[in-house]
């Protein structure tokens, strides 16, 4: 048998059309200079452009997390799902069900 083998593996396409950036799994702030919907309608346009396998169909999911007091924010590996939702977003779920779409 022997001590080692050699194999050459394929070029990785997602590594090779990719780059490195700091901004990866970061909150991107935005500024609403236009007013809150004429912001959200240039957001989506940017992305559903951008994306063309969106077909305008949203889902969302609101993921609630915790970490143990004075982690960062940037910790992701800390933060656990929690099955508790702060009362502050208790509106959120019946909104998102019932306005849309009127």
């Amino acid at each position: 048998m022997p001590k080692t083998d050699y194999i050459k593996l394929d070029k990785d396409d997602a590594f090779e059309n990719s780059f490195v950036t700091n901004l990866a799994n970061q909150d991107i702030d935005t500024r609403a200079n236009h007013g809150e919907y004429a912001e959200w309608r240039l957001i989506n346009h940017i992305i559903t452009n951008t994306y063309d396998f969106i077909a305008l169909t949203y889902k969302e999911k609101l993921v609630p997390k915790i970490a143990p007091p004075g982690t960062s924010g940037n910790a992701d590996e800390s933060f656990k799902n929690r099955d508790r939702m702060l009362r502050t977003f208790e509106n959120v779920i019946p909104d998102l069900q019932s306005r849309p779409g009127k």
